[in-house]
């Protein structure tokens, strides 16, 4: 994941990502749709990945009660981008176990490092309005859901932070000059 963050495209990102995660998946399937994204355009990629590993997962993981495993899940680009990341929280969560909290650092650097790329490439492509300084849509990064860190690790598949670690990771600590001082004992 750390070549994945340091790339120069989306793309490239993308393909580094998916090629690079692929092995940590032991169910062939999904670890085959994995190394089939690295290849495949941008807004295919998690589309890929979350149909093969929903196959390949959800029957291991009824008790998880994860709304991408029910028998009536439509695929749709906004199911998909809602419901994955619960899901590959927890196959990465099953998969790397002890070391899945290692991995969440990884995971948004890549996000981050996607989305930036993402927003510029965009900007590069259109004019664009003085100003804009908002977050890139949805549509434009959650298709990286699958580059999201896991659901309550680090960033989701859309733009805003879940409310879980990450958002409470994104405050910065507070500073000595916050906290309360105290008068010194007197040494009479």
């Amino acid at each position: 994941m750390q070549r994945a963050s340091e790339e120069a495209t989306v793309a490239e990102v993308t393909s580094t990502y998916y090629s690079g995660c692929a092995d940590m998946f032991t169910a062939a399937a999904c670890r085959d749709a994995w190394k089939q994204a690295a290849s495949a355009p941008f807004d295919q990629q998690v589309g890929i990945v979350a149909t093969a590993c929903r196959k390949a997962y959800c029957p291991d993981m009824a008790a998880f009660s994860l709304a991408i495993c029910r028998d009536d899940f439509q695929p749709t680009q906004k199911a998909i981008e809602s419901d994955w990341p619960p899901l590959l929280e927890a196959m990465v969560s099953r998969e790397a176990q002890l070391y899945a909290a290692d991995l969440s650092p990884g995971f948004l650097a890549v996000y981050v490092r996607a989305t930036i790329l993402r927003k510029e490439e965009s900007a590069g492509a259109a004019p664009k309005p003085s100003g804009d300084t908002a977050v890139p849509s949805a549509g434009s990064a959650a298709a990286l859901g699958s580059a999201a860190p896991p659901a309550g690790s680090a960033a989701p598949a859309g733009s805003a932070p879940p409310s879980g670690s990450a958002a409470k990771a994104a405050k910065p600590a507070p500073s000595a000059a916050a906290k309360p001082k105290t008068a010194p004992a007197s040494s009479r």
